[in-house]
């Protein structure tokens, strides 16, 4: 917020803000604090007087990425477990498709202001998303183990602890939602 204001202070004219697909202009506590510091900072944009895009991407997934390097490694496990029955939809997107369409708002003079929601071609379940994964890797069947969701929870809240951001109770909370 303090660096968009002191942008548009300084004379910039426009300003892109890389927030996330599932931030909403209602709600509150109900949210994971993520989405709500994302949601602040969307509002405190839009308030200035500089042209701005508001980009919510899907989960984003591409070469050396956090997020692909976990459903990786989760789908060439022998043995998958899977948040309930693993049904959560999901609409991935490269992040080349997100860096172009950041660089056509850039590039295209008459851009308007607002918020794009990004993702991508096709919706998919969580654990056809994860078979995907595995069938790229030329892997054989998987033992799929459905986990009740209070433990995903308990599961979340202690990964929290380790050296990792990927899996917390803010993602499973994203996921559950559907993004």
């Amino acid at each position: 917020i303090e660096m968009f204001s002191g942008a548009a202070l300084a004379g910039v004219s426009r300003i892109v803000q890389v927030s996330a697909l599932g931030v909403t202009e209602s709600g509150g506590d109900e949210h994971p604090p993520y989405i709500t510091s994302k949601r602040e900072a969307d509002r405190a944009l839009a308030a200035l007087p500089v042209s701005h895009a508001v980009v919510r991407p899907s989960l984003v997934y591409g070469p050396g990425s956090a997020s692909a390097s976990l459903f990786a490694t989760l789908a060439s496990l022998p043995v998958i477990s899977l948040p309930g029955a693993g049904t959560q939809r999901v609409q991935p997107i490269h992040v080349y498709e997100v860096a172009e369409a950041i660089a056509r708002w850039i590039e295209c003079k008459e851009s308007k202001s607002g918020v794009f929601e990004l993702a991508g071609p096709k919706a998919v379940a969580y654990r056809d998303m994860l078979a995907a994964y595995r069938e790229a890797m030329s892997l054989g069947a998987a033992l799929w183990l459905p986990l009740p969701m209070v433990l995903m929870h308990v599961g979340a809240m202690l990964a929290e602890h380790l050296p990792q951001r990927v899996f917390s109770r803010d993602t499973l909370r994203l996921l559950e939602r559907g993004n």
